[in-house]
């Protein structure tokens, strides 16, 4: 398996119980948090709830949310102490759950704070380690041969099954699947290269009536729900098509200076998250230039203010 992500780790726990032998290749340690109540089950009381109680499922819901927010703005900062006890505690963790085996420690405890990579849910990944038939390689896969993968330092690792469990293009947006053209025939991913940038995430000057959910510094790593955030997005969206049709225009398109002046905040406020760590990889980042280009840089409730109702003096109107 190429790759110790989110993906490596929802697979290869199930893959080495079947694997004569399981080989990670890890390009970038990852930190892993224990969470009791994952995959617990929903019981009947609570379903019922849901289904009857007014408002219960929508109580339920904002306070698992509130939460996590109210955990992620205290550890999110980097070189905080509450980011330092944090990663006391997984380090404690890890080694805790490997049996304090001196060579994994020294592979898996990453050399980044947490929270500047994605936070891994633990998936009986630590104790996959210690069985027999698992080998972890720090370091990416230099060569394939015919019926082998070598590692960055000799390793030679048989293999007739190979996973790509390596991401995907996530600074690219809707432009890793769709062409988007604005005025002038300028294509959208050459327009905001080598930084993807959007006015609240979902629209850029010159590219008329375009939005999008999920855009450049929307993704909610603070804590929270990405569900959420696109429909917040989704309601704002629904806003401009609305007022569209009330008044008329045939395009809106999101002036220039107002674009600037969010993307200037909220570079800004990048500058004081562990996410912009130089010393971490992620998929948060640009990799042309090292710019956190994913991720949100404020609570859900400041967003949620900010896209509650869309203010129209924001769009050039035809």
């Amino acid at each position: 398996v190429m790759g110790t992500g989110a993906t490596a780790m929802g697979i290869c726990p199930e893959i080495q119980k079947v694997a004569e032998h399981l080989t990670i290749f890890q390009g970038t340690p990852q930190w892993y948090v224990d969470i009791p109540n994952h995959k617990k089950v929903i019981t009947d009381e609570e379903q019922w709830c849901m289904a009857h109680v007014p408002f219960y499922e929508r109580w339920y819901r904002f306070q698992t949310l509130r939460h996590i927010v109210d955990f992620y703005c205290d550890v999110l900062r980097a070189g905080s102490d509450a980011n330092k006890a944090l990663e006391a505690d997984l380090i404690a963790y890890i080694k805790k759950k490997v049996n304090n085996d001196p060579e994994l420690v020294k592979k898996m405890v990453p050399p980044h704070p947490p929270i500047c990579t994605r936070m891994l849910v633990d998936n009986n990944w630590c104790t996959m380690m210690l069985e027999n038939n698992v080998t972890l390689v720090k370091g990416r896969a230099k060569e394939i041969t015919e019926n082998t993968v070598l590692g960055p330092n000799g390793e030679v690792a048989p293999a007739d099954i190979i996973i790509y469990a390596t991401g995907f293009q996530s600074t690219k947006f809707c432009t890793a699947s769709m062409k988007v053209i604005g005025k002038g025939g300028v294509a959208l991913e050459d327009d905001w290269a080598p930084e993807p940038t959007a006015y609240l995430g979902m629209t850029r000057p010159n590219f008329p009536n375009f939005f999008m959910t999920y855009g450049p510094n929307t993704n909610v790593s603070s804590g929270g729900s990405i569900i959420w955030c696109a429909e917040t997005a989704g309601r704002y969206i629904g806003q401009c098509c609305a007022a569209m049709v009330r008044d008329g225009w045939k395009e809106i398109s999101v002036k220039g200076a107002v674009h600037d002046a969010y993307n200037k905040m909220i570079t800004e406020e990048l500058k004081w998250t562990a996410w912009d760590d130089h010393s971490c990889m992620s998929w948060y980042k640009s990799g042309a230039t090292g710019k956190v280009t994913n991720n949100l840089p404020m609570g859900l409730e400041e967003f949620w203010s900010l896209t509650r109702k869309a203010n129209m003096d924001d769009f050039d109107k035809k």
